[in-house]
């Protein structure tokens, strides 16, 4: 991302504040301010009810300019509106919000210094090669959201000022090892080879296979694969498209860029709305804000999405034509192969049938990545459970069908054959206690569903409270951090976890996702820090399970769904205190079998699972019936 040398103003040192996205140890001894906050600095923090109300306006302008630059697409590139609509809603809705967040944020900032010079310290930062690395940038990078600011201080008439030293990024922390996640389910030999001669079994004798129909093209199905390879669906009913097809970029054109930019900038008035809205009513700012935005996204998309496109579209039409007109099934979304395999789907015809493979859908407030960049893009979805419309303004037309999950329904299988049942047994700790990412820099696009660094003296506060708490109780903790970066983020919290836990708290050596029986059988409880996928693995699997999710922490519940997690709050699964949930800790430890069987108990943690994580050993029958195959 480039500025504008000409717009340079000079800046005595000393006379100054300068304005860092964040925090960098050259400017330790420097009037400085922060737009992010970190341990040891306040920064400029949006609050959750903030980034909530933020959400639908966001949604309304994100419509508006996909709907311009999908439609220059259609007319100068020649793809049908359907597809460009994939590949624009793609390229559009993370690049809005990190250019206007930063530009609020910022002049928020402006004004709370109005009484102090401010210069923006400037930065150049390349342009990201596609959408997967400018999400990574800009929920990572001090420069890429240094870079930004740099171009909003033009538009806000604050002078620029070479930093003393490049804003480079830390380094990960060492001697921790990070693994990827397995989900053991056919990752051993054994299990792969189990799962072969399955398929071979389905294939030679069962005549799984669609009735009068094609098979249907499946595409990055995620942790429900290998659930599906096991029950047969891939011998004959299911087709894996993945990695079938080479994708290419293209040198940028400038003209066609040119014209996009001059598409969204018709759209100025709805950016000037939102702007409005969020409190830069300044009409000349709004308006070169706008142009601003339109300049922006003509730059930073990539050529992927806009001069490659008719040729990747069509390459994978070339994966996906013999299966016309059966669905395309698919997952993840979010990475340029399953973008443009949508794109082709419904350049073709096909509808785009979404599957559901984690936790917060429904019921988690704000979730906006499903209601921006998963649903709009999905004829149709199927849930694990739930039927309540989502809040995106895109995804008003997708059709919902709940159904059993397959991955849910398969871990409960292997959980009821690997987990030690013997829960009064004596355990090395109390808790096995997961706490979730954060990011340094709000993720593009930001709802309240996850964690950002502005909740970071929330998360601080909860997590020192907690551990203080248990140690003085006696209670054991064996903590297992989200990752590597959530580590390096909150490096001083944790050595503050070590001093306050002291022989009562371990946090393990390496970081990956899951549950796995060694972890499980050193603990009695597993604790969570949200209601994600992993407690609605610990509800389906019978494992003894906990959340402390104070109200309001960083996330919370969605209206439809306040009953059902009051149920689990009034039953000792949920908890907004520390003290209801070290008592509920001394409940389970005096009588661990009475506590799991309590009827009471069972029934709140089945109606949330039935509704939210739906489960059943049958689950093969339902899917077979959902996608038109034989018994």
């Amino acid at each position: 991302m480039k500025t504008d040398s000409a717009d340079t103003s000079p800046c005595p040192t000393g006379t100054v504040t300068l304005v860092s996205a964040g925090h960098h140890p050259s400017l330790d001894g420097s009037r400085a301010v922060f737009m992010f906050p970190d341990e040891d600095h306040e920064g400029l923090k949006l609050s959750q009810e903030e980034v909530r109300a933020m959400s639908p306006l966001y949604s309304r302008l994100y419509v508006e300019l996909v709907d311009a630059a999908a439609e220059e697409m259609r007319r100068r590139l020649g793809l049908p509106k359907p597809a460009a609509e994939v590949a624009a809603r793609e390229g559009i809705v993370s690049p809005v919000h990190f250019y206007l967040d930063r530009l609020v944020r910022l002049h928020r900032l402006a004004q709370a210094h109005a009484e102090s010079p401010l210069a923006v310290l400037r930065v150049f930062a390349g342009v990201p090669n596609d959408m997967v690395e400018f999400r990574a940038k800009a929920q990572s990078s001090l420069a890429f959201n240094q870079a930004v600011l740099a171009r909003h201080a033009q538009t806000l008439s604050l002078p620029l000022q070479a930093p003393a030293a490049p804003l480079s990024d830390p380094e990960r922390p060492k001697g921790r090892k990070a693994v990827n996640y397995n989900n053991l389910l056919g990752s051993t030999i054994v299990q792969r080879i189990g799962r072969k001669l399955a398929a071979l079994g389905w294939k030679a004798v069962s005549g799984l296979r669609l009735s009068e129909k094609r098979p249907i093209p499946a595409h990055a199905l995620a942790y429900l694969t290998d659930s599906l390879k096991t029950a047969g669906f891939y011998a004959g009913a299911l087709v894996n498209v993945r990695n079938r097809v080479t994708l290419v970029n293209a040198p940028a054109a400038p003209a066609l860029r040119r014209a996009v930019r001059d598409s969204l900038l018709g759209r100025a008035a709805a950016v000037q709305s939102f702007l409005g809205a969020l409190g830069l009513s300044d009409p000349v700012v709004a308006a070169k804000a706008a142009a601003g935005l339109a300049d922006f996204l003509a730059e930073v998309l990539p050529t992927d999405l806009l001069e490659a496109s008719p040729e990747n579209v069509r390459r994978c039409s070339e994966v996906l034509r013999p299966f016309a007109p059966a669905p395309l099934l698919l997952a993840e979304t979010g990475t340029p192969e399953p973008t443009f395999m949508m794109a082709a789907a419904k350049a073709l015809g096909m509808a785009v049938v979404g599957v559901q493979y984690g936790g917060h859908h429904s019921y988690m407030d704000d979730h906006t990545w499903a209601n921006e960049l998963m649903y709009p893009f999905f004829d149709a979805f199927v849930t694990w459970g739930w039927d309540a419309r989502p809040d995106g303004e895109a995804c008003r037309s997708t059709a919902l069908t709940p159904l059993p999950s397959p991955w849910l329904s398969s871990r409960r299988r292997f959980w009821r054959k690997s987990l030690a049942k013997d829960f009064a047994q004596d355990k090395t700790y109390d808790f096995l206690w997961f706490t979730n990412k954060i990011y340094r820099f709000p993720p593009a696009p930001r709802g309240g569903a996850i964690c950002s660094i502005d909740s970071i003296r929330e998360v601080r506060a909860m997590m020192t409270g907690l551990v203080g708490l248990a140690s003085s109780r006696g209670a054991r903790i064996l903590h297992k951090p989200y990752n590597l970066d959530t580590i390096g983020i909150l490096s001083k919290t944790f050595s503050e976890l070590e001093r306050l836990g002291g022989a009562s708290y371990t946090c393990t050596g390496h970081q990956d996702k899951g549950l796995t029986p060694e972890l499980v059988d050193q603990c009695r409880i597993v604790l969570w820090d949200q209601v994600g996928t992993g407690i609605l693995e610990c509800l389906a699997a019978g494992i003894p399970t906990m959340a402390f999710w104070p109200k309001d922490y960083y996330n919370r519940e969605r209206e439809n769904a306040r009953g059902l997690v009051g149920e689990l709050e009034r039953w000792g699964l949920v908890h907004r205190a520390t003290d209801t949930l070290f008592k509920e800790l001394s409940a389970f430890k005096a009588a661990p079998q009475a506590w799991l069987d309590d009827p009471g108990r069972l029934a709140a943690a089945e109606r949330f699972s039935r509704a939210y994580g739906w489960t059943d050993d049958s689950w093969p029958k339902a899917w077979r019936n959902y996608l038109g195959m034989s018994a």
